[in-house]
């Protein structure tokens, strides 16, 4: 079917081969070739001489892999975010038990005006310790999109970008309690504790 399309695609093995049966392993290594090919080698970064071999797996894979090493590490309760230009990803482990959200259009670049529509201007600016309305707030977001790679070029554009990841922690946290199993209260109780000092430690 695809290929009649002539979409880009890849045969791998099934990842449930039989049932109580999980095989990922084929299926993360043609990721990972899409990742090489289209992410990495998209940004001209794997062009490289041996390159490829440095990366082992797509970025939430190895973020995935790395939380479970620090939780065995730790002994205890871990929780990991990863902020990133089009989403941001909660990872966390509490009781021994994964859980992993994705919050679509929550991040620093290319949806940036997302995170500022959901969470309102005001919870932004009240981040923002310089004299700003609200303005200002929205040319210099609509600047960013025009020029989504780009990084601060002025300590305003720092300070906004910082309030901007703020709002994308709090939603990220509100959507991640939302959908992690189990949803007793003791892991949104120490999900609102770790939430606190995260953005305690961001000022």
């Amino acid at each position: 079917m695809l290929a009649a399309t002539g979409r880009r695609h890849a045969v791998t093995d099934n990842v449930l081969p039989r049932i109580g049966v999980v095989a990922p392993e084929a299926a993360r290594s043609a990721i990972r070739e899409a990742f090489l090919t289209h992410v990495i080698g998209g940004k001209g970064l794997s062009r490289g001489r041996g390159f490829s071999g440095l990366v082992r797996a797509a970025t939430p894979d190895a973020v995935l892999r790395g939380v479970e090493v620090l939780a065995d590490v730790v002994a205890g309760d871990v929780l990991v975010v990863d902020v990133g230009g089009a989403t941001t990803d909660v990872f966390s482990v509490f009781g021994g038990t994964f859980n992993r959200t994705v919050s679509a259009n929550l991040g620093m670049s290319y949806s940036i005006s997302k995170v500022c529509a959901e969470a309102g201007m005001q919870n932004v600016l009240r981040w923002v310790h310089v004299a700003m309305d609200e303005r200002e707030l929205r040319n210099r977001v609509k600047n960013k999109m025009i020029r989504p790679t780009t990084i601060p070029q002025t300590y305003e554009d720092l300070l906004i970008e910082h309030a901007v990841s703020r709002e994308a922690l709090r939603l990220a946290f509100e959507h991640h309690k939302s959908l992690a199993l189990p949803t007793q209260s003791i892991l949104q109780m120490k999900l609102l504790h770790l939430q606190k000092n995260m953005v305690c430690q961001l000022r």
